[in-house]
């Protein structure tokens, strides 16, 4: 937990019962999609916040070696089969596997929700990825074991509370994965955190509010952009 009046944090070790308590000055928050710190901030400051989901999920898949321990399919190549609502991509591993990934619906008559036997996962391949049933020899296996991940973009305003707190990366600005820019964006953000610490010295306040105005449109951009080339992905291509 983040205490934005008593400057404290709390953080509990993810093997043990055991809680730390830390003070600070100030805290720069990169503590991912469901950042704690950007709760506090929320439920701290009036600002704009809203966590909207896709309302589609992703699953992870296996195209293994082939046993010579080459690829199966080409490796310089995006793999994408595109099926209006849905879609699979595969890309290549140093391993020479691939790692696939189902973008399917959560909920809905042909969904995560629904497709959970054997009979159900042989059914969706057969009908929608054909080709891509003879590469997955784990196909029911990994369906059955690797976790649904869900998908939401993340879009507040500001990204700061007075001098106290800033967040970055997906805890300011968490994007679906469609555009690419996820990564590329952090960075971005922490050389423009960078330059204005070294414009504005210690004055914590003016760096910060700074930050905001500079990289907060930037930041919802990405996440329309990346929404938009998920329907191109999977629609159009």
């Amino acid at each position: 937990s983040a205490d934005l009046e008593q400057n404290k944090l709390l953080f509990q070790l993810s093997d043990s019962l055991e809680k730390i308590e830390w003070s600070f000055n100030r805290v720069i928050g990169c503590d991912g999609s469901a950042s704690i710190l950007r709760k506090s901030i929320v439920e701290k400051a009036d600002i704009q916040y809203v966590k909207k989901p896709l309302g589609h999920g992703y699953k992870e898949l296996t195209i293994p070696p082939m046993k010579s321990g080459k690829f199966q399919i080409e490796p310089n190549a995006l793999h994408i089969w595109p099926r209006g609502n849905h879609m699979l991509i595969a890309l290549p591993n140093n391993d020479y596997s691939f790692t696939c990934t189902l973008f399917f619906p959560m909920i809905g008559n042909t969904s995560f929700e629904t497709v959970k036997t054997e009979k159900d996962i042989f059914d969706l391949f057969q009908s929608q990825f054909p080709d891509a049933i003879e590469l997955m020899p784990n196909l029911v296996k990994d369906f059955q074991n690797n976790p649904t991940g869900d998908l939401a973009s993340v879009y507040c305003k500001p990204w700061h509370f007075g001098d106290k707190a800033l967040l970055i990366g997906d805890a300011a600005h968490a994007v679906v994965p469609f555009f690419g820019q996820g990564m590329n964006a952090s960075f971005q953000d922490c050389s423009t955190l960078e330059k204005l610490m070294d414009q504005n010295k210690n004055n914590w306040e003016t760096i910060f509010n700074a930050f905001s105005s500079t990289q907060v449109k930037n930041g919802h951009a990405i996440a329309d952009m990346a929404l938009e080339n998920y329907l191109e992905m999977r629609d159009h291509v």
